[in-house]
């Protein structure tokens, strides 16, 4: 017996889904660890985080704190009873310390002539001679731009849960570099934050979306989107592609939550216009109108 024919019919539709932000990325030759390095893994994270945390204090603050916490803990008999708690506030206290120390040196990358950086120091090599790091060893590298004199001190590796030898370990780099007086100490919420929704904040309007969309940009003007008539005759390229809007609203949600849930396309537009405008561009790329181009609509 035959299927009716609607049945027959129904079963020949292939059903498409709208491809996804990794797809479409794809589309447009974009590898998404690009992107991660962009929106968080080559951008000041760790100050952010510090200034939501610690919104108000300054980093000098919470590493002098943290100092006083550690003295008062070594000299506690109170919590001996329970030394479990004990030990978790010891840990606690240090790992927030060792991080104001990293913030310390993200927000410091430049001190008037000398640039500040951190590299890790490979602790063998593989049978290809390629770099192998397991719980290496960091440098803190100091270079003079005029002179090229070059400062460095030593954060050993080893063990990764040795928090007080970290900790002091940071403590004497930063003496060693004889730089301290100079490097900036303030409250970093007041650069990177304000009081307006989470995104508008300057982390995110200054550097984040201006990155993303220099980025992309270019992989999405080159595929014939909307042209819009000049005089002369001469046309451009749309500066702000809808699917370009659409695909970065959706990797700000990925990977800011908290930030861009909800966030409208119009907003996010507003943004990039105003990034626009800080750099003098109206317009990203003219071209001239080709002989067998249609409008589109």
């Amino acid at each position: 017996m035959k299927a009716p024919l609607d049945t027959a019919a129904a079963q020949s539709v292939t059903v498409q889904t709208p491809p996804d932000i990794f797809a479409r990325l794809e589309n447009h030759k974009i590898d998404y660890w690009q992107i991660k390095r962009i929106v968080q893994l080559e951008t000041p994270n760790i100050p952010l985080i510090f200034a939501r945390s610690f919104k108000g204090h300054t980093i000098e603050q919470v590493i002098k704190l943290a100092w006083k916490w550690q003295a008062l803990l070594k000299e506690d008999f109170i919590l001996t009873i329970e030394k479990e708690v004990k030990a978790k506030a010891e840990r606690f206290v240090l790992q927030t310390e060792l991080f104001a120390w990293q913030v310390l040196l993200q927000v410091n990358s430049r001190i008037g002539p000398w640039q500040l950086g951190i590299r890790p120091l490979p602790t063998s090599r593989d049978e290809s001679g390629q770099p192998v790091f397991i719980n290496p060893s960091q440098e803190i590298v100091a270079i003079h731009g005029k002179t090229k004199k070059t400062r460095t001190a030593l954060i050993p590796g080893g063990a990764p849960f040795d928090f007080a030898a970290k900790a002091e370990a940071w403590r004497q780099a930063f003496h060693t570099l004889g730089l301290w007086d100079q490097m900036w100490r303030g409250d970093p919420s007041n650069q990177l934050m304000s009081g307006r929704a989470a995104q508008g904040w300057p982390f995110f309007t200054r550097l984040i979306i201006p990155r993303l969309y220099e980025f992309m940009i270019p992989h999405y003007e080159s595929r014939g989107h909307h042209w819009a008539r000049h005089s002369g005759g001469s046309r451009r390229l749309a500066e702000i592609p809808k699917a370009l809007l659409v695909d970065m609203l959706e990797i700000l949600r990925m990977e800011h939550p908290y930030a861009f849930d909800s966030t409208t396309l119009p907003q996010l537009k507003a943004d990039i216009r105003r990034h626009l405008a800080r750099k003098g561009k109206k317009h990203p790329k003219k071209l001239s109108r080709p002989k067998t181009a249609k409008r589109l609509t």
